[in-house]
């Protein structure tokens, strides 16, 4: 056991170390960008949802008393931070604590500020806009979001329209008084969604089912079973990227390099939610199947996370041994690229996924599986200062050892 004990503290050192070198190469970098005389901010975006690894990094460059010339904005939504579930929300009593903070509260537009806003999209002066706006203003609460996609919506439906012979905008007030506007504005947008083709809808729902962004290399291994989830079809790279086209000119997503983004999380939301809630873990499989069955072997690694990240919200419609054995080996291989990371926090939780594939006679059947995901377990439960998980997986192993 003191030798097991020894072996453990390496290892923990090690990984440590990784994260360390990690923490100070990044620091080290905005010290070299801050330090050209000129102010740097860094602008840091919902953070409701960030991770604890992230976390840290952040947490050492604030604390860097080096870093003079660094503004952090962070943003976040107050609803979806608790005590309970968000690693966030320590982190912000942390800085209570320790550092000098504004709190600023983004609140929905006020009236005055909906009609400046429209006054400037349709370049009218303001009291000209004021009849828009003040019902604009009244079917969306000022969310701004609700505002920019309802404006878009009046205009695709003819009730906004550019007078070429007054060289004005005009609008219908009383039929747009009349017009049902959802209260969520991923209502709006799934509305919006569903005028498209279906291949299109197709798509941004696997699309949706990553998250906010997607690699163009990504969206061809989806394309396939595009007409039908239960066959291959001739939905060629061609016109999938026309589609894409499409919405990015209807605004629902936008494309950086070599990745299409949802133009926001809302409308990520709206094409999510438009899988039927009880099908959504078995659309999260379809995913990740589809994109392991098409990958290529040497692919495998660069996209390994999004696969198994994606089978695992669906491993209980997983049934076949030799596909619950195939995939806790994928939750091992990412464990251990986490932890070569210094994630230690999410190599832990893959693990524990890849455990959670195998059954009560695993052990006995695939005996050097079950070990190696024991094995990792301990070391990362140790890294993490989880004794007590640590002392139950150690027993477990010493049982059937």
């Amino acid at each position: 056991m003191a030798h097991r004990v020894s072996t453990l503290e390496c290892t923990k050192t090690g990984f440590l170390l990784v994260q360390t070198q990690m923490i100070f190469a990044f620091q080290a970098f905005v010290k070299a960008v801050s330090g050209l005389g000129i102010p740097m901010v860094l602008f840091l975006d919902d953070l409701q949802w960030v991770d604890t690894a992230s976390l840290d990094l952040m947490q050492a460059l604030i604390a860097d008393s080096e870093s003079t010339s660094i503004l952090f904005i962070e943003s976040y939504r107050q609803n979806e931070v608790s005590i309970d579930n968000c690693p966030f929300s320590t982190h912000l009593e942390d800085l209570k604590a320790t550092a000098k903070f504004i709190e600023i509260q983004i609140a929905n537009l006020q009236k005055k500020d909906v009609n400046e806003f429209i006054s400037n999209i349709i370049c009218e002066p303001q009291p000209s806009t004021k009849s828009l706006s003040d019902v604009l203003y009244r079917k969306t609460s000022g969310n701004v979001l609700l505002v920019i996609q309802l404006i878009k919506s009046l205009w695709d439906e003819g009730l906004l329209w550019f007078s070429y012979r007054r060289k004005h905008w005009e609008w219908n007030s009383s039929l747009i008084e009349l017009k049902k506007v959802p209260d969520d504005a991923a209502d709006l947008m799934a509305e919006k969604i569903l005028h498209f083709s279906p291949d299109l809808q197709l798509l941004l729902k696997k699309m949706a089912c990553l998250g906010s962004q997607c690699d163009t290399s990504i969206l061809c291994l989806l394309r396939g079973g595009c007409k039908d989830h239960n066959r291959e079809d001739n939905y060629s790279m061609s016109t999938m990227l026309c589609d894409l086209d499409i919405a990015i000119h209807e605004g629902i997503v936008k494309k950086a390099g070599s990745k299409y983004i949802f133009a926001h999380d809302q409308i990520q939301k709206a094409a999510y939610e438009l899988i039927p809630k009880c099908e959504q873990s078995k659309w999260h499989l379809r995913v990740g199947m589809q994109m392991l069955r098409t990958c290529k072997d040497e692919d495998l690694d660069n996209i390994l996370f999004v696969i198994v990240d994606q089978v695992n919200r669906g491993k209980m419609h997983i049934t076949e041994v030799s596909q619950r054995i195939e995939f806790a080996e994928l939750n091992f291989l990412a464990g251990e690229k986490a932890k070569a990371s210094g994630v230690f926090s999410s190599a832990a939780l893959y693990v524990e996924q890849g455990i959670g594939f195998l059954d009560e006679n695993s052990w006995n059947d695939y005996y050097q599986l079950w070990l190696r995901l024991y094995t990792s377990c301990i070391e990362l439960e140790f890294c993490n200062g989880n004794f007590e998980k640590l002392a139950e997986v150690l027993n477990c192993i010493i049982t059937h050892a």
